[in-house]
């Protein structure tokens, strides 16, 4: 998906799957330089009402 340049968008998404508070998905754009501007991250899907897992997870790395 194209978006021009100052474009702000938020994505709308369904996760059917099981929620882990511990297992993040991520999200990038290809071009790499993009990564300082925001366009990389991590976040994590909790069952309504939950909250994410606090501190590090099995997958980070560092």
């Amino acid at each position: 998906m194209f978006l021009p340049h100052g474009t702000v968008m938020k994505p709308a998404l369904r996760f059917t799957g099981p929620a882990d508070p511990q297992t993040p998905y991520m999200y990038h754009c290809h071009l790499l330089h993009h990564e300082d501007e925001g366009m990389m991250g991590q976040f994590v899907v909790v069952e309504k009402g939950g909250a994410a897992a606090v501190g590090r997870t099995p997958h980070e790395h560092g």
